[in-house]
């Protein structure tokens, strides 16, 4: 089961940091540049959020590195919020297979 659950992590964290949205994005404000440097799929799977631990809610995780991770779901609708109004990009993919074309 170790191995399984490696290549899983493997898999979750790769898809959640290098996509061509993400890769190469800076910003010197902290908060945003959580944001531009994470990439959040499949963050409405119930099932994605169970199989990677909550780690699809990569840009949720980066911005609260302390808060359990059964917390993020909660904490998704007010960061997404707060990005429209800030004009900030939130990076995302609705489904698997979109964030691994991201990826590749």
């Amino acid at each position: 089961p170790y191995a399984i659950y490696s290549f899983q992590f493997s898999i979750f964290t790769q898809l959640n940091h290098l996509t061509e949205d993400n890769i190469d994005q800076f910003d010197n404000d902290w908060y945003k540049h959580q944001v531009l440097t994470s990439h959040t799929f499949c963050g409405d799977s119930y099932l994605v959020y169970i199989l990677s631990g909550g780690l699809n809610l990569q840009i949720e995780h980066h911005l609260f590195p302390g808060i359990n991770h059964v917390h993020l779901w909660k904490v998704r609708p007010i960061v997404k919020k707060y990005c429209k109004k800030y004009g900030v990009t939130y990076n995302e993919s609705n489904t698997l297979w979109e964030a691994l074309n991201k990826h590749l």
